[in-house]
């Protein structure tokens, strides 16, 4: 009496498939998401938020953005699409558009600035001395060069030397000035010890070409310019 099942099937015909509805509805949705998961939508540069934010911010004053940012952020760009091309990657496995937005803004030409932008470098840019990272920097060199930027576009860098540069200037001023009351000093010990030789009558190799009424004048003058240098 007992019946036999029929085993279930794990393979069908092409033929077979089209008589499965419900078969076929679960291979198309998983067709559209294999689909949706590996196709790479193309990223719209300038209309990424990022930019368009830079640019508002610009408008009212708030940071610094001209036309020079934006030619070298459509350069890197296309630097972007080329190297994900040559690596055979999505363009956003690279580095990210706000990535891009920073270093046009910043324009850091050396490994250390483009850490001061974001300290975890995505792998192709994380080595300094990768060619993808000098080609960066290149680019952005080259862009400086064209504006006519000279040196590293960083602006903390750029006003710490600028403050270190004021600095440095006034300490020489005043080690000048400590200089010149150094020797103003030694001359007033001088004098005030040939007026002293002189008040107490002692005897002193005449010098020649002097005589006693120039001592007693130089005497004179000597304390009047002892009372000057007091009084500074």
């Amino acid at each position: 009496e007992g019946s036999t099942s029929k085993p279930k099937r794990s393979m069908f015909s092409a033929k077979e498939l089209r008589m499965h509805t419900g078969l076929m509805q679960v291979i198309s949705r998983s067709q559209e998401a294999c689909l949706s998961l590996w196709n790479n939508p193309q990223e719209n540069a300038m209309k990424h938020s990022k930019f368009i934010s830079v640019v508002k911010e610009s408008a009212f004053g708030r940071v610094k953005w001209d036309m020079s940012h934006t030619v070298l952020y459509e350069k890197l760009v296309i630097w972007r699409k080329n190297v994900a091309s040559r690596e055979g990657i999505p363009p956003a496995l690279v580095c990210s558009l706000d990535l891009l937005v920073h270093v046009a803004h910043k324009r850091p030409t050396c490994n250390w600035t483009l850490r001061r932008i974001e300290y975890f470098l995505p792998a192709l840019l994380d080595d300094g001395e990768s060619a993808y990272s000098l080609e960066l920097l290149r680019i952005v060199r080259s862009a400086a060069n064209d504006a006519g930027a000279n040196g590293c576009e960083d602006t903390t860098v750029r006003s710490y030397a600028e403050k270190t540069q004021k600095t440095c200037s006034k300490l020489k001023s005043k080690t000048d000035r400590a200089t010149g009351s150094s020797q103003q000093y030694s001359d007033a010990v001088k004098f005030s010890q040939r007026a002293t030789d002189n008040a107490l009558g002692e005897e002193k190799t005449p010098t020649d070409g002097v005589e006693d009424g120039d001592s007693n004048n130089e005497m004179k003058s000597s304390s009047v310019w002892m009372l000057k240098f007091a009084m500074i």
